[in-house]
């Protein structure tokens, strides 16, 4: 695993992180309204 790989599974990883986080908070927010 080199160094640029490392990166862009970070990169990757992260995305996903925050799309994860979006529809919760999505899904929270409908919840409750």
């Amino acid at each position: 695993l080199t160094l640029m790989n490392v990166q862009s599974f970070y990169q990757l990883l992260a995305t996903g992180l925050i799309i994860l986080a979006a529809m919760l908070i999505d899904r929270v927010t409908r919840g409750r309204g």
